[in-house]
């Protein structure tokens, strides 16, 4: 299900709930070799989990896909892989509801959610911005920050407080 096919058209990533993954649905890819297509395929170990993870998309070196596994926001949320790691996209991309199909095109990006009631196309659209910050965070010697400490990101061009963040203290 859910099919994507790399950059160089010689992998095609799809998710399957075949028998002996690691629970539920599971990410896969096939390679095309000499204009052949294996058929046997191979389990992305980096990515699946005994949760569902479905809707595998490549862009450039990047694999994004869905997964309701633990430490999201809620539902399903969009991940990206680069290298073996996986890292939840967050807000806005990812809400409590589910959102659970991405495609990327230029500084634009549509997600199906159902973040609206029913499954929607969401577009989102970035504008990079460059901040600069300045302060400091005290640490322990165990390289963690203190707990409590906030953080404020202010846009000295419009003169406004943009966010803040707290740290939290780890027991």
């Amino acid at each position: 299900m859910y099919p994507s096919l790399s950059k160089d058209g010689q992998k095609l990533y799809f998710s399957s709930n075949r028998k002996n993954g690691n629970g539920g649905f599971d990410i896969y890819f096939i390679e095309n070799n000499n204009g052949q297509w294996s058929n046997l395929p191979k389990a992305l170990f980096d990515v699946n989990t005994p949760y569902e993870e479905i809707y595998p998309y490549v862009h450039e070196d990047t694999l994004f896909y869905a997964s309701n596994k633990d430490g999201g926001l809620g539902g399903f949320d969009i991940y990206k892989n680069i290298k073996g790691v996986s890292i939840n996209l967050g807000y806005p991309n990812n809400t409590s509801f589910d959102d659970f199909s991405y495609l990327s095109v230029g500084i634009s990006s549509f997600i199906t959610s159902n973040r609206n009631g029913n499954a929607d196309i969401v577009s989102l659209n970035y504008n990079p911005i460059q901040i600069s910050l300045n302060g400091s965070i005290g640490f322990d010697a165990d390289t963690s920050a203190f707990g409590g400490q906030v953080v404020y990101i202010f846009d000295k061009d419009e003169n406004k407080l943009v966010d803040s963040l707290k740290t939290c203290l780890l027991y």
